[in-house]
């Protein structure tokens, strides 16, 4: 009965070749101390084995997710034949040596995740091809060298993780900064809205950048964390607990001209930094903004400021 049943939800026409290179996989694995690997095996078929998920409408294999289940092995260069993968996640592993240059032929793949392992060698440069790359997370391995400038023509990629390796964190043989400037551009824009890029209302291609972008100029006070337009010896000197009441009070002082002008310039200030925010979370290296544009920015804006106290 359950053959009958597998067989009813595998399609058909499934092509055998990814059950081939799955099983040329399973022969790179030589530890396997929680015998994952065991239901790999031709007496049931491949899109029914542990950590495989087929797309129903084709059975080719989309997902490969074998995290943490203590495997030791290395990747085989027919990694490259399961060419409808979107998802790898072999997060906390004991995968070694180095990435073979085929993974550049899975043009769908969309997350690619290989953090916390044992990878060696350069970081292939034919990641490159992989122009759906959505997420790329090298860490915490031993990958060697430069990081490819090229990366940088990834248009579609929002988080790259290459920290904790023996890589330079540099691009084209020089050491770089616009990798620590993307984080500060994250960390502020994370500051500004009180989110995380991970929070639950972000999903696909909608993320923290996309946000406040919509937002500018003219909804920044809706996006903005609420903590941030308090003064701290208002609250805490007249018992306002309530934000939500303290803002709303805020709004209905707008008659009086001092106030109109203070929320005037808070929203210009927000809107600034907003802007300085993206240009550094910008997705090529190229056009983030430079660190010395950044402090003469933030100088201005920080007089901007001290007009709200004079």
């Amino acid at each position: 009965m359950s053959s009958c049943l597998e067989s009813a939800i595998i399609p058909t026409f499934a092509d055998e070749s990814d059950g081939v290179a799955l099983l040329d996989f399973k022969n790179r694995v030589i530890q396997d101390p929680l015998h994952i690997m065991a239901s790999w095996n031709n007496s049931v078929h491949f899109c029914n084995w542990v950590g495989v998920t087929c797309s129903p409408s084709n059975g080719r294999v989309v997902i490969l997710n074998l995290e943490s289940q203590k495997l030791v092995g290395s990747i085989p260069p027919s990694i490259g034949n399961l060419t409808f993968l979107i998802r790898i996640n072999l997060e906390n592993n004991s995968f070694r040596r180095e990435i073979p240059q085929e993974i550049g032929r899975l043009l769908r793949v969309q997350h690619l995740n290989l953090t916390l392992n044992s990878f060696g060698g350069k970081i292939p440069i034919n990641l490159t091809h992989c122009a759906e790359l959505r997420t790329l997370d090298l860490s915490h391995n031993g990958f060697v060298g430069q990081i490819p400038n090229h990366l940088s023509s990834l248009s579609k990629l929002e988080i790259l993780k290459v920290y904790k390796n023996k890589s330079e964190y540099g691009m084209g043989g020089q050491v770089s900064i616009y990798g620590d400037i993307y984080s500060y551009g994250i960390l502020l824009l994370e500051m500004l809205t009180g989110k995380r890029p991970t929070d639950d209302s972000f999903e696909d291609d909608f993320g923290i950048s996309k946000l406040v972008d919509m937002a500018l100029p003219g909804r920044v006070m809706d996006i903005v964390d609420r903590s941030m337009l308090f003064e701290e010896g208002n609250v805490h000197n007249n018992d306002r607990e309530n934000r939500e009441d303290y803002v709303e009070e805020r709004v209905l002082m707008k008659n009086q001209d001092s106030q109109v002008r203070d929320i005037r310039i808070i929203e210009e200030c927000l809107v600034s930094l907003m802007k300085i925010g993206l240009s550094c979370a910008a997705r090529l290296p190229s056009e983030r903004m430079t660190m010395s544009i950044v402090v003469n920015k933030l100088l201005d804006i920080k007089d901007t400021s001290l007009g709200l106290k004079s």
